[in-house]
């Protein structure tokens, strides 16, 4: 039995991580992005979606937004998504703790997912830094990710992680949640 693919849009989309998230889409055959917003990448296209300048809605058959915009657009993203009720992952780094609280309160009504990284393979080892720092009383315990400025996406799998987490929230109901909710951490 064949199902419907989880209609996404996505906020960022002429940015690296959305033209990666853009290609990666096609290899999970349970997703499909039927809505692209990106102010710097209007008028484009992407196979036949054309890339819109802004959120003016999201109709009712999109079930999950990814966003990897900027941390100026997430308090907008997530009203509008808000407003559709449509399920919100939040994949932008720098977000200020002001625009947090903007999620959390979105997360009354929607479900919504923030993790600034999203990659599967640091999630676990987050999960497992901190479980060694707890079993180590009395150690200092730090960790520390680097990439260099041009970073391509493949090694991480942030792109494979975002779509991870789309396709698990889409069904999610209203509620805060992180990557280790998705990986059952």
């Amino acid at each position: 039995m064949s199902r419907e693919p989880i209609h996404i849009a996505l906020f960022g989309a002429a940015g690296r991580m959305g033209k990666v998230l853009l290609h990666e889409a096609r290899t999970f055959p349970s997703l499909k992005i039927t809505h692209a917003f990106d102010p710097a990448g209007a008028g484009q296209y992407f196979d036949e979606l054309m890339i819109e300048p802004k959120c003016y809605g999201v109709h009712d058959h999109v079930k999950v937004a990814i966003d990897f915009s900027t941390a100026g657009s997430v308090v907008e993203n997530v009203q509008c998504c808000r407003q559709a009720k449509v399920n919100y992952v939040c994949g932008v780094t720098g977000v200020p703790e002001n625009v947090k609280k903007e999620l959390r309160e979105a997360a009354k009504d929607i479900a919504v997912l923030h993790a600034p990284n999203m990659s599967p393979g640091m999630n676990v080892l987050f999960a497992l830094v901190a479980e060694a720092a707890a079993a180590l009383p009395g150690y200092e315990v730090y960790l520390s990710e680097a990439h260099h400025t041009k970073k391509v996406d493949a090694p991480s799998g942030t792109a494979h992680g975002a779509l991870r987490a789309a396709e698990w929230l889409a069904d999610q109901p209203a509620g805060f949640y992180g990557m280790g909710d998705v990986l059952g951490l």
